[in-house]
């Protein structure tokens, strides 16, 4: 063997090494440092817990994008309903370092069989686009404005009330 070929595979090697670092497995391109893990409960329409070796165990995601009825209230059994028949016992991506809210649950766009869940809820009327974060997903919005032209799910009723307020509404109860 050379010297040239042998630092040539060196070189490739290390390459390699960088570009799997912090990775817990193979990911398709563009998304690299995610992780894998394995969905073991649906909390509600946007809230799930999942089987996460990276993060120590089994761990609390809310799914970005949405914000679906409480599971008191119209509709928020049919969402937990969909994201169940989606997502139990899929395996998941999530970020490999991800952020996190104030409750401190993983915040992941969550993809379950190929179907972008929180897409799909919207699409379905099961879920609100989360105005904090709209802007960075047109998606989203326009699904939701189809939804309601079309008066599906929560959109089908007069006056739909958004989860953020009844939240307020019932938060003595």
């Amino acid at each position: 063997m050379s010297v040239a070929w042998r630092h040539g595979a060196c070189c490739a090697m290390l390459a390699l090494l960088a570009l799997t670092a912090g990775c817990t497995s193979a990911a398709p391109r563009g998304q690299s440092h995610t992780q894998v893990c394995t969905v073991t409960r649906v909390s509600d329409g946007d809230s799930l817990r999942a089987l996460c070796p990276g993060l120590g165990g089994v761990t609390r995601i809310r799914l970005r994008g949405i914000d679906a009825p409480e599971l008191r209230q119209r509709y928020g059994q049919q969402a937990r309903q969909a994201v169940l028949a989606l997502c139990q016992k899929q395996a998941i991506r999530i970020p490999a370092r991800p952020a996190r809210d104030r409750y401190q649950r993983v915040l992941a766009d969550v993809h379950c069989g190929g179907v972008d869940v929180s897409l799909r809820l919207v699409q379905s009327g099961l879920a609100w686009v989360y105005r904090p974060t709209a802007a960075e997903y047109p998606r989203l919005v326009q699904a939701e404005r189809r939804a309601q032209r079309a008066r599906l799910g929560l959109w089908g009723d007069a006056h739909p009330v958004a989860p953020w307020t009844w939240r307020r509404q019932h938060a003595n109860r």
